[in-house]
């Protein structure tokens, strides 16, 4: 397992970035993360916990690899949806590969502090030299992709016209 974490502070009240981030998850998850150009619900009507989705991806570039899973599809659970408060998610790319998402939001001054945990797990089993080859670069580039995440949430949420 692999775990980074970052906090931004966004100039937009707590209410308007969970709406942005959570409750409209489905349709501005693709305005922050650029791999997934394509998001529809798989179970239930609305983003709660327990509600599934699945995405189209394009391969990551993740430094100076292009890693690629076998799909373009994978899976995402919503773990945790408390309003305002927390957010999490699991994707699941393959059954051996999977990563957590876990957002936080604090309401300072009028603006909000976003903080992100990002937790990589890898296979247990791998076949494949070349697969352990690109994990073995992949490690210190997924290190940062909590900031990577904040820093495209908050770019996203600047853009956005928000109520």
């Amino acid at each position: 397992m692999n775990d980074s974490e970052a906090f931004v502070t966004i100039s937009k009240s707590l209410e308007q970035v969970f709406n942005f981030v959570a409750t409209d998850f489905l349709s501005n998850y693709p305005k922050w993360n650029s791999d997934t150009p394509s998001i529809e619900l798989i179970s239930g009507t609305t983003i709660e916990k327990g509600t599934k989705l699945a995405a189209k991806v394009s391969p990551p570039e993740i430094g100076p690899i292009t890693l690629s899973f076998g799909t373009d599809k994978f899976e995402i659970e919503i773990l945790e949806y408390e309003p305002n408060k927390v957010f999490s998610y699991k994707f699941t790319i393959v059954p051996s590969h999977s990563a957590t998402i876990y957002m936080s939001f604090a309401s300072e001054q009028g603006k909000t502090k976003l903080g992100i945990k990002h937790s990589q797990e890898f296979p247990s089993t791998m076949r494949g030299l070349s697969i352990i080859k690109q994990l073995l670069k992949l490690v210190p580039q997924t290190e940062r992709l909590s900031q990577k995440i904040a820093d495209d949430l908050q770019e996203a949420l600047e853009k956005e016209e928000l109520d």
